[in-house]
């Protein structure tokens, strides 16, 4: 038996048109708004109704046949890819589900529960979405489980994370998580930043990421392409490539 709610907050199409939201302002950062693929009116034909898909509630299902993709490869949060649903495995909503060789939820995902962006590796994000509640769960992997959120507020506080640079994007890259990283008052100069001798991913590297980043317009007039360029010159400098 489904054990999705009567009353829950948000309409398949309004879950649909906040994750529509969200994946949008990606694609004014790392993602190329050309990455960013629509459902069919009728939803992804992958996913009608049928055995494989009993696993999820009739809402569940609802819903993840409206959720738009991005086809690029970046991540969505540290170490996290988001689900591409245009082409996903029916098996996938089966059973438990077990990444780099642990569960990231206790026993079967239950049927209201979905992933949408799998983690991988120590602290990988693998978040889930609850249609019942309209929260998203965020499973730190092999630390912690954060605490829920709904998913407007979730999706607000990670735009935020992003323009203010806590956490920094770069593509074939894991995204940076900046937390605890200060923000430099002064311009740093490029010579400062070549005469480290410390491997890659230093709090200076990270301060230098965000003045390129910003120089580049960060975020409202991203010049992606400019600011890409620049910063393989400057991991090819370090001694990264």
């Amino acid at each position: 038996m489904s054990s999705e709610s009567k009353d829950v907050p948000y309409s398949p199409e309004e879950i649909a048109e906040i994750f529509t939201d969200f994946y949008t302002f990606l694609t004014t950062l790392h993602y190329n708004p050309g990455e960013l693929v629509m459902p069919p009116p009728q939803g992804w034909p992958n996913l009608t109704p049928g055995s494989d898909l009993d696993a999820k509630s009739h809402l569940a299902l609802e819903v993840i046949r409206r959720l738009p993709c991005l086809a690029g490869s970046s991540d969505v949060h540290y170490k996290s890819r988001l689900v591409d649903y245009s082409t996903v495995d029916r098996s996938y909503f089966v059973g438990k589900r077990v990444f780099d060789g642990e569960e990231v939820f206790e026993g079967d995902v239950p049927d209201h529960v979905f992933i949408f962006a799998r983690g991988h590796e120590s602290g990988g994000r693998t978040l889930f979405f609850d249609v019942n509640t309209g929260e998203v769960i965020e499973e730190v992997i092999r630390m912690e489980r954060k605490p829920v959120k709904d998913v407007k507020v979730y999706f607000t506080d990670l735009k935020e994370a992003y323009r203010s640079l806590k956490l920094i994007p770069y593509p074939g890259m894991d995204t940076i998580e900046a937390w605890d990283v200060d923000e430099r008052e002064t311009t740093i100069p490029e010579e400062e930043l070549l005469a480290q001798t410390d491997d890659w991913e230093t709090d200076l590297d990270i301060q230098y990421l965000r003045q390129v980043y910003r120089d580049c317009g960060w975020p409202s007039a991203f010049r992606k392409d400019e600011a890409f360029g620049e910063v393989d010159r400057l991991l090819e400098e370090r001694g990264y490539f």
